[in-house]
């Protein structure tokens, strides 16, 4: 075999170690109960997600907290948001105080990332922000949600896939995070391309009233 063939060869697979490595690291929340509360954000797609996002803000593990993607494509009506979820009084209260957000313009994970993005420059700066998806979910969306807010540390909450996981599923989701990894690397040197990988709504999609 030529030597520049093995040189390749050896890249790849060195790539491949690193990417699973990676990707096996994400799937890891780090945000415990020691965490005092920060700002967090639920990217949609499974319902139980946005439930363990309105549990830990009714616990006060998280606060303010927005539900990203909160639209008819995911199955969750801004309009229905209330009664579909089953809001305690102290939940309702946080919707009108707008301690509870509500995002209705993402269908993409990196638009979850510039809503999330967008939201975040209207709160303080200097806490970091907990990203609450599911566990296979969680390495592309980390990657995205990073690339959107460099000002803020990123935590992770892994919340529970809904059905069971295959092989197949897994190794779906870490081409898509190999993917979306590289997009974020080249991002990071062109502000052009992080416009055009971060498309999404203008802030006025945001609802912290439930209508």
């Amino acid at each position: 075999m030529p030597v520049m063939l093995l040189r390749v060869l050896v890249f790849f697979v060195l790539l491949i170690l690193l990417t699973v490595g990676d990707f096996a690291r994400r799937t890891q929340s780090t945000f415990d109960a020691l965490t005092p509360p920060v700002p967090g954000v639920v990217f949609t797609g499974q319902f139980s997600r946005v439930h363990v996002g309105l549990d830990l803000l009714e616990h006060g593990r998280v606060r303010p907290l927005l539900i990203s993607g909160a639209n008819g494509g995911a199955g969750i009506p801004i309009a229905g948001f209330a009664k579909q979820f089953q809001l305690s009084p102290a939940l309702q209260a946080a919707l009108s105080d707008g301690q509870l957000v509500l995002a209705s313009g993402a269908d993409t994970t990196f638009q979850n990332a510039y809503e999330a993005r967008q939201w975040l420059a209207t709160l303080p700066q200097g806490k970091p922000v907990v990203l609450i998806t599911s566990r296979f979910h969680m390495p592309r969306a980390s990657v995205a949600l990073e690339l959107a807010v460099e000002n803020r540390r990123v935590l992770r909450y892994v919340v529970a896939e809904e059905a069971p996981v295959t092989r197949n599923d897994i190794a779906r989701e870490w081409a898509k995070f190999v993917w979306t990894a590289w997009q974020c690397s080249v991002a990071l040197v062109s502000e052009k391309a992080i416009r055009l990988l971060l498309p999404g709504p203008a802030p006025t999609s945001y609802r912290s009233q439930g209508e």
